[in-house]
C-alpha cells in the first residue's frame, strides 16, 4: 500500500473518533512515515498518534501521569498506566545493587511491550558498574516490569550517544563530571513535579562514574560521567 492511501485510511479511522489529524498534528507531529515503513496498519496507526497526541496535551497542561514514564493517561486517572513504549524508544531503568554496591540506572532500547503482564522488552544500553553474575551486561536482551522505569524517550528524542552540546555550560558533561570532589553538591532539574531542583552531593568519585546522595531518597544513586541522560539535568550548586 503505498503511503498516500495509507495515510488516507490513517484520517479515516482518527475521524471516526472524533480526531481530526490536521488539528493535531500541525500542534504535535506524529512520525507517520515512520510508523508506515515499519508496516503499522492504518488502524493501529491512526490509536497510537491519538495516544501520543493526548499525552503531549497532558503534558503541556503539566497535567500528564507522574506514575509510570511514558503514561499517556492524565494525572490521576482510573486504572493502571498504558505507557507508550515502541521499538527504538529508550526507557532509564532503575537496577537494585548487590553484594553492598548501590543500586543504578541503566538505559534500555525498548523492543517490544506486553501491556497485560506489564512487561517492556529491550536492549541494555549501557555497561553496568555491578557484576550482576554476568547475567546483565552491555547488550543483554532483558524484560523489564513498568514499575522499574524511571525515565521515557521518544526513539525521534534520543540524544544518549551524543555528547551534551550545550553552549551555556550551565549543565554538567563528562569531563566536569570527571573533576567533582567529595562534598561537592549537583542540582538535578528535568522540569517535571518533584523532579525540580532536587539536591545531592558527592560521596565518591569513582574512574566511570560518581555516587551521589539525592536529598530525596534513601539510597545512593550512581551515576556514569559521560551518561547525558544525567548530565544534561545536573548543574553545580
Amino acid at each position: 500500500m503505498t503511503y498516500e492511501i495509507w495515510l488516507e485510511e490513517v484520517k479515516d479511522a482518527l475521524r471516526s473518533i472524533n480526531m481530526q489529524m490536521d488539528d493535531w498534528q500541525s500542534i504535535w507531529s506524529f512520525d507517520f512515515p515512520r510508523e508506515h515503513k515499519a508496516g503499522t496498519g492504518p488502524g493501529d496507526a491512526a490509536m497510537k498518534a491519538n495516544r501520543f497526541w493526548w499525552w503531549e496535551q497532558n503534558k503541556s497542561l503539566k497535567q500528564d501521569c507522574q506514575k509510570v514514564p511514558g503514561c499517556w493517561l492524565p494525572r490521576a486517572h482510573q486504572g493502571e498506566c498504558q505507557p507508550q513504549y515502541e521499538p527504538g524508544d529508550h526507557i532509564k531503568v532503575e537496577f537494585e545493587g548487590e553484594g553492598g554496591m548501590p543500586g543504578e540506572w541503566m538505559w534500555v532500547i525498548v523492543q517490544n511491550r506486553d501491556d497485560k503482564k506489564r512487561i517492556v522488552f529491550g536492549m541494555l544500553d549501557n555497561e553496568p558498574l555491578n557484576e550482576y553474575d554476568g547475567k546483565v551486561k552491555l547488550g543483554s536482551h532483558l524484560a523489564i516490569s513498568y514499575d522499574r522505569v524511571r525515565e521515557h524517550r521518544n526513539a525521534t528524542d534520543v540524544t544518549n550517544s551524543l555528547p551534551y552540546s550545550g553552549t551555556n555550560e550551565t549543565h554538567m558533561n563528562a569531563e566536569h563530571m570527571k573533576s567533582l570532589k567529595t562534598g561537592d553538591i549537583l542540582v538535578y532539574d528535568d522540569g517535571r513535579a518533584g523532579h525540580r531542583d532536587v539536591k545531592a552531593v558527592v560521596l565518591s568519585n569513582e574512574k566511570n562514574s560518581l555516587i551521589v546522595q539525592f536529598e530525596d531518597r534513601a539510597d545512593t544513586t550512581s551515576i556514569k560521567h559521560d551518561d547525558v541522560g544525567w548530565t544534561k539535568y545536573l548543574r553545580r550548586e
